[in-house]
Formats: structure tokens, C-alpha cells, sequence
């Protein structure tokens, strides 16, 4: 363990020590924990526990809107401490033995760059955002409820509550926007949670364990294209060696990602 007097130094060690995990008192001298907290973020999705003696609702909410993984108040027991670090960790573990890329017609999500794209753009999105729409992701077509959304995305934070879940669902409806069925691909399914429902008609998300980085990629740009579209070739997406391949993955079963005779087009 690495310790840092204030939070200019805090960041001088971040960046030759590149840790695991950090942990911030919100009250520091030079850069508060907020300020610490915001230019980590600006760099990296490291796992980030605050301390504070605040016990106010509001500041629990900035630390975690502003992209903290954990809120702990003081004073607070060693062994709590210890067991919510050992839980991000542990979380941390296993989102790295899990696919790396998911991919529909509406959504692609690359896990180890934490980066989001939803109708062909970018989408801003903060670490519990992105650990919620994991969590939906990473169950595709199945009802989630809010505990076991509490559960997979704030994780031993349990004080999230039914509250925020619903508050932060409706934050990631309004970045994605709507499918192109008109209506958000998170369902309400009412008395019972929420749903991801993955776009019918198209390979899914977990169909693509088994394609390389440069085919999701592919994939990814190709779904951002507007069926019936039709694209000359010299689109960047031209007979691109990883759209070939995935072509060939994909055989009949989807529109084809290459560009042949002319055009790229999808039916």
C-alpha cells in the first residue's frame, strides 16, 4: 500500500504507480477529494473508494455520480473497510474473466476501454452507469430486479436503494436514446424490475466471444448504418480484412459487414 499526504501528491503516485485500487478522504489538503477524484476519472475507471465524516444523502450521491465505486462515512470499523476494498477487487477480477466486447444492432460496449456506442455514436457514461448497463448486458432478455441490480452494480454500496436504481436507469435511457423500435431497449417490467431487450433478428452480444476485436469492431460500425443504406465502396468499411472475416462468421444468418460489387447495403 502506497500513501499520499494530500491530493496533489495522491496524483503525482497515481501516475508512476498506477494502483489497483484508490482510496480518498474527501477532506485533503491541496486537491480535495472531489478534485482528486475528477482528474482520475479524467484518465482512468480504477476502482475508487471515498472517505468522508459527511453523512449528508447529497455528498453520497456526488461521490458516486461524480465516478466513485464505493462511499464509506466515518468513523467506520478497519475490517468494513477492508471488505468493501477485497468486493471491488473481486468485482474487478471478474469483469476481466468475462467477454471483453458486446454487440447488437443497437448497442456495442467494449469492457476493458470502459467505452459505450448506442446508434453509431459515443456515449458519455460514468463507472456506475457503465457497471448498471453491464449489468443488463450481461444478461440480455432477462428480467433483473432491483436488488439483484443493486447487487451487481453498487455491489456492497448497499445503500444505493430501490431509489437510485430507478433514478440511474432513467439516466442511461435518456444517453442511449430509443432502439430503432422507438422505444428504449430497458423495459419496465412492473412489480418485477427491468429488462435489456436485445433487438430480434440480429446476432447478439454473447454470439460475439468468439469474434476477434477487429470483427466487433466491424460489427459495430456496420450497425450504426441505416437499413437499406447503401454505401459506395469506398467506404472505410470496404472489404476491410476483419468485415471478411466476419462475414464469414456470420454466413447467411445476418446483412453482410463488406462491401462487395459496389455496394455495402443492408435488407
Amino acid at each position: 500500500m502506497i500513501e499520499a499526504g494530500d491530493g496533489r501528491e495522491g496524483l503525482r503516485v497515481f501516475h508512476a504507480e498506477q494502483p489497483h485500487l484508490v482510496i480518498l478522504d474527501v477532506s485533503m489538503p491541496g486537491f480535495d477529494g472531489w478534485q482528486t477524484l475528477e482528474r482520475i476519472r479524467e484518465l482512468s475507471a480504477v476502482p475508487v473508494v471515498m472517505l468522508s465524516a459527511q453523512d449528508h444523502e447529497l455528498d453520497k450521491v456526488r461521490g458516486l455520480r461524480g465516478g466513485a465505486d464505493d462511499y464509506v462515512m466515518k468513523p467506520f470499523g478497519p475490517q468494513e473497510l477492508l471488505a468493501r476494498v477485497e468486493g471491488l477487487l473481486r468485482k474487478g477480477r471478474t469483469e476481466t474473466d468475462s467477454p471483453q466486447s458486446y454487440a447488437d444492432s443497437f448497442l456495442t460496449i467494449d469492457f476493458a476501454q470502459r467505452a459505450v456506442t448506442a446508434r453509431g455514436a459515443q456515449v458519455p457514461i460514468t463507472p456506475l452507469e457503465f457497471r448498471l448497463l453491464a449489468a443488463f448486458v450481461r444478461n440480455p432478455n432477462q428480467v433483473l430486479s432491483q436488488d439483484q441490480l443493486i447487487e451487481l452494480a453498487w455491489g456492497l454500496d448497499r445503500a444505493g436503494g430501490r431509489d437510485q436504481v430507478k433514478l440511474y436507469v432513467g439516466y442511461l435511457r435518456r444517453k442511449l436514446g430509443d432502439a430503432p423500435s422507438g422505444d428504449s431497449p430497458i423495459e419496465t417490467v412492473r412489480g418485477f424490475g427491468y429488462r435489456y431487450n436485445v433487438p430480434r433478428g440480429w446476432l447478439t452480444g454473447w454470439d460475439l466471444r468468439q469474434l476477434s476485436a477487429g470483427e466487433v469492431a466491424s460489427f459495430g460500425a456496420f450497425v450504426g448504418i441505416s437499413t437499406r443504406t447503401v454505401v459506395p465502396t469506398s467506404s472505410s468499411l470496404e472489404c476491410d480484412p476483419a468485415a471478411v472475416a466476419l462475414d464469414d462468421r456470420l454466413g447467411d444468418r445476418q446483412p453482410k459487414a463488406c462491401a462487395r460489387d459496389g455496394v455495402l447495403g443492408r435488407t
